[in-house]
């Protein structure tokens, strides 16, 4: 069955089984976005990973206003269009593994987005307008190309989990610490390698605060009679 076919079949089955709520096109090798999409009005779910699509057309983010999840990753885009801000409900956005070098500013006036994915593209900055995502909880942007991350994005402050890896041009430590310690959290959560780095620094703190102690203990002891009482708490503290 050609791709154009496939498509029709699954537009009418979303009409007739999902209430025109959910589509997947997933993997067909589409190019260019199916007209047929913007008959359902009401979709709240479109999920074309793995396609070949270079853009998102216009006409449907003037079209899918209740889009609440959208997957583009794993296409080639290259753009995206300013009024992108016109899917108000969008709540998740994932567009790893494309082309991407720049964002439109409309990506900031998305008032509900919780998620936004972009690892996996050509990125060298973000709009200031980011800082503006209110709802934004989730932002991962490794493997790009950054120069620098706004300093507003600071302004994001529902902000909980941000990916920088990968990115061989930004220099971390002008990060604001804020944002600083939200990577390096996620690195952390992530990484066995780096999960492993904290566990053995924290197996490693027991043995060297009992060395500190019985070297302490060995001052007081030396201090003579007056300091026997200070021994007895000291030693009393290394055995624990």
């Amino acid at each position: 069955m050609d791709p154009e076919a496939i498509v029709n079949e699954k537009v009418q089955d979303a009409k007739d089984l999902k209430e025109g709520l959910q589509l997947d096109l997933v993997e067909l090798g589409l190019v260019s976005m199916p007209r047929q999409i913007l008959r359902l009005r009401k979709l709240r779910v479109l999920n074309l990973r793995a396609n070949a699509l270079t853009m998102l057309p216009t006409d449907l983010c003037e079209t899918l206003h209740d889009l609440e999840f959208l997957n583009l990753s794993n296409n080639k885009l290259q753009y995206l269009p300013e009024n992108v801000s016109s899917l108000t409900h969008l709540r998740t956005f994932l567009l790893q593994y494309n082309e991407l070098a720049e964002l439109p500013s409309g990506v900031g006036r998305l008032p509900l987005l919780s998620e936004l994915r972009l690892d996996h593209n050509l990125l060298v900055r973000l709009p200031d307008s980011c800082g503006r995502l209110a709802s934004l909880k989730v932002l991962t942007l490794s493997d790009n190309r950054l120069e620098d991350v706004p300093q507003a994005l600071v302004g994001a402050k529902a902000l909980e989990s941000l990916d920088l890896h990968e990115n061989p041009s930004l220099d971390l430590e002008q990060l604001p610490e804020q944002l600083l310690r939200l990577h390096e959290m996620y690195g952390l959560l992530h990484s066995k390698a780096a999960r492993r780095r904290v566990i053995s620094r924290a197996l490693g703190v027991r043995p060297a605060v009992r060395a500190a102690v019985r070297e302490e203990l060995l001052v007081v002891e030396a201090g003579g009679p007056g300091a026997t009482s200070d021994a007895h708490a000291i030693g009393a503290a290394a055995n624990r």
